[in-house]
């Protein structure tokens, strides 16, 4: 490419940075069109809403997921000079967009657990330990110029970075579980079946909504979660391990938003 600077990299390497930007780009460009294809819902949403917390939460979720997935877009295509600066302040965002859409399941669980105070505070304790462990993210990579250029490469990735995403997947795993089984013990009828179970089909039809978009955050999250997880650890170049992060926070962003708008 006569813009990134590739033919100064080992062909093997400059392969895996090129893959690198490409998911990176898609990325950014999916989660644009995301917001575009919303911004009618989020500005109803904005009019409308009338607990301001929970709107200030889900603004701020959306703009710090945003923030990181389109700074790590330009910085794996754009010449931005100092990397690690640059690093540092992109992976800044990651808790900002992380843990916000942690909290939009923890408002929800707080809904449907109302009056349960201990459990409230073991969800808000969960919280924080997922939030406490996104704060370690600008501090888990390293980077460093191309050569002599102003362009970038991410060039390690340290070996306790995973818990920023294992943590989080464990917060999810018990929040989707707990509202699902207070969901399925508000039902009509006992579930005589494994479709009624999967799918509450006995459930009151609010509840059923609840549920179903529930198992649709959580199917989808545990999945990217588990890749990155996978990736994180397995011995491959490190733009292929930050790679896997950008679209895995795009994807709990647009699910968590998702599931707070539907509610």
């Amino acid at each position: 490419s006569p813009a990134i600077p590739f033919q100064l990299l080992p062909p093997s390497v400059a392969l895996q940075f090129q893959v690198d930007s490409y998911i990176t780009v898609a990325t950014a460009g999916i989660f644009i069109w995301d917001l575009l294809s919303n911004f009618a819902a989020d500005w109803h949403l904005f009019r409308t809403s009338r607990n301001k917390l929970y709107l200030m939460v889900y603004m701020i979720s959306r703009a710090g997921s945003m923030i990181f997935v389109l700074g790590r877009a330009i910085f794996t295509t754009y010449p931005v000079g100092n990397c690690e600066i640059a690093n540092i302040t992109i992976d800044s965002f990651y808790p900002v967009g992380v843990a916000g859409s942690c909290l939009l399941l923890f408002f929800r669980a707080r809904v449907v657990y109302h009056g349960h105070r201990r459990l409230i505070a073991f969800f808000a304790f969960l919280w924080v330990a997922a939030f406490g462990t996104c704060l370690v993210a600008p501090f888990g990579t390293l980077a460093t110029n191309v050569q002599s250029t102003s362009y970038c490469v991410t060039t390690r990735i340290m070996p306790f970075v995973g818990a920023i995403v294992i943590v989080p997947t464990i917060y999810d795993t018990v929040i989707f579980l707990a509202v699902s089984y207070k969901l399925m013990s508000h039902s009509f009828a006992e579930a005589r079946g494994l479709q009624e179970h999967l799918l509450g089909n006995n459930l009151p039809e609010f509840s059923r909504a609840m549920f179903r978009d529930s198992q649709k955050y959580y199917l989808i999250t545990v999945i990217a979660n588990i890749v990155t997880i996978c990736l994180m650890y397995a011995p491959v170049n490190a733009a292929y391990q930050i790679a896997s992060n950008v679209p895995n926070v795009m994807l709990t962003n647009i699910m968590a938003c998702y599931v707070y708008r539907n509610t």
